[in-house]
């Protein structure tokens, strides 16, 4: 679905998959960034 940002439409984005294929989970945020090589710290609340 098309989303509405100031002054312009933000078009909807998918990807294709094969017929048949299986939607998993794939990795969080943090293991996608730690993959790049970027050094990722873990911050606990106090």
């Amino acid at each position: 679905m098309a989303l509405r940002e100031r002054g312009r439409d933000k078009p909807a984005r998918a990807r294709l998959a094969e017929p048949g294929a299986v939607a998993g989970a794939g990795p969080d945020l943090r293991a996608r960034i730690a993959a790049s090589g970027i050094p990722v710290s873990d911050l606990h609340a106090a």
